[in-house]
């Protein structure tokens, strides 16, 4: 048996193969390398243009937003004030930097929240903030109209003590409020304003510019009986009957009791007659009506009390009585004011008609000024009678009463003037008398209601010259004195 050594095979190219096989490795890893280099060098110069146009997106959207706090802010020029200026433009910022983001997302999700917090930012600045601008600078506006018609119809109450009244005012005159403060809320669409100052209660006031202030206002009610209305385009008096479509009273209405009378030269008298008792219960009856109307106006039986009591302190009270005035036994005459009540009104059978929430005092008050008021105004609108005056109705005139009081003053001053002691005797000065008197002659002449006015005279004179003037009759006598 043969024994043959195995045949060795010796392999030449295995290596060959592996080291072709690490250099295509090495040449791919290289591309491989190469390939994710230049793709990260693309997405940063695309993420570097991504930025740069979101940037200049968040710059174009912040300048706009700007713009637009500034238009809706309209005349109310808060820009300088460092709380208003940092807390707008931090909304303004957060609304542009969520514009900017959503114009460059691609994620879903992010997209759906952008858009939901652009949606809540817009609506802030733009119905929120520029709504509650709108309404506050109307409300100074209103303020700056009603300011020059103080204690008037349709001006301000003289007797209001609210602190917004107290913030428009300083508002409508230029000025900005002392201690101003803004806490912007798009979360819950809400601003409030804070002031600071001794014209508010407690020495400081904030609102919430949501709320409805206008309401506030210290304005007063007006109640117009005379111009025409939406009613058939007359006024209320016509309506009620009390002036005819030629807004002239109705002869039925006239009374035989003369009101205003003045005697003329020629032996003329001028006159007007009165309306009749059936005509003033006319007045009350629309008096009535809307004094009722008054009471109940504005939005609730609160605001619709306050603008009544407005107008009846500011317009049918004088300013004794709005502030209380006292008979001799200190007792109020009338209420200063209206007293909240439940007061019903009936018919002369008893049936009730319906009922005002003031006191029954306060509504007799109430009804009778207006009533009072309203039939002074028919009166004036009666036509100038005119006869002879020894024809005249038999009736004590104004001028009559005047001339009457003037003779009994004249009386007493001849009398007095008889018993005056004219200590200093008498001199010729300049053609006129020099007379001196006493101090109890001149309480007498101030007693009736005449007094001394001094006369402007040559520097250097020495003379001092007075009138006697007649308050009664108008007519002043020169009396050059030296008296006491």
């Amino acid at each position: 048996m043969s024994y043959e050594n195995p045949t060795t095979y010796v392999d030449t190219e295995s290596s060959k193969y592996l080291a072709g096989a690490i250099a295509g490795i090495g040449q791919m890893t290289a591309k491989v390398i190469k390939d994710d280099i230049k793709q990260r060098a693309d997405e940063a110069a695309e993420n570097k243009k991504r930025t740069e146009k979101t940037t200049q997106a968040y710059k174009k959207y912040q300048l706009a937003g700007q713009s637009n706090v500034n238009l809706l802010s309209k005349d109310l020029n808060f820009s300088q004030n460092d709380n208003f200026r940092k807390g707008m433009s931090g909304v303004v910022d957060r609304l542009a930097k969520a514009k900017s983001a959503y114009e460059f997302s691609t994620d879903e999700d992010e997209t759906k929240k952008l858009g939901d917090e652009i949606f809540k930012l817009d609506t802030f600045i733009t119905k929120t903030f520029g709504g509650e601008m709108d309404d506050l600078q109307t409300d100074v506006m209103k303020m700056k109209e009603i300011m020059t018609k103080e204690g008037l119809e349709g001006g301000l109450d003289m007797y209001q003590d609210s602190n917004y009244t107290a913030l428009l005012m300083q508002m409508a005159q230029g000025n900005e409020p002392e201690g101003l403060e803004f806490n912007f809320d798009p979360d819950t669409q809400d601003i409030t304003m804070t002031v600071a100052g001794d014209q508010y209660k407690d020495g400081s006031y904030t609102m919430s510019l949501k709320g409805n202030q206008s309401m506030e206002i210290g304005e007063i009610p007006k109640l117009d009986f005379r111009n025409p209305t939406g009613k058939g385009g007359k006024s209320i008096l016509q309506n009620g009957n009390v002036l005819d479509d030629q807004n002239k009273i109705p002869v039925s209405d006239y009374s035989s009791e003369i009101g205003e009378s003045q005697d003329l030269e020629g032996n003329k008298t001028i006159f007007k007659y009165k309306i009749n008792k059936a005509a003033e219960q006319k007045i009350q009856k629309v008096a009535e009506a809307e004094a009722r109307g008054l009471l109940s106006a504005g939005e609730g039986l609160a605001q619709g009390f306050t603008g009544a009591d407005a107008f009846y302190r500011n317009v049918l009270l004088d300013d004794v009585e709005a502030n209380g005035k006292f008979d001799k036994d200190g007792n109020l005459e009338v209420p200063p004011f209206l007293e909240s009540g439940n007061h019903e009104i009936k018919d002369s059978q008893g049936n009730v008609l319906y009922s005002v929430p003031v006191t029954e005092e306060s509504w007799n008050v109430m009804v009778e000024r207006i009533t009072k008021r309203e039939v002074a105004y028919v009166n004036s609108l009666m036509p100038l009678q005119e006869k002879p005056t020894i024809n005249a109705p038999k009736t004590k005139k104004e001028g009559q009463i005047k001339r009457e009081v003037t003779e009994a003053r004249l009386n007493i001053l001849n009398k007095d003037l008889i018993k005056a002691d004219f200590g200093r005797g008498k001199s010729q000065i300049g053609g006129q008398v020099d007379i001196t008197f006493d101090s109890k002659f001149q309480r007498t002449i101030n007693n009736l209601g005449f007094s001394f006015k001094k006369l402007d005279v040559e520097q250097g004179s020495g003379d001092q010259f007075v009138t006697l003037k007649s308050i009664a009759t108008g007519k002043t006598q020169e009396i050059p004195s030296k008296g006491t």
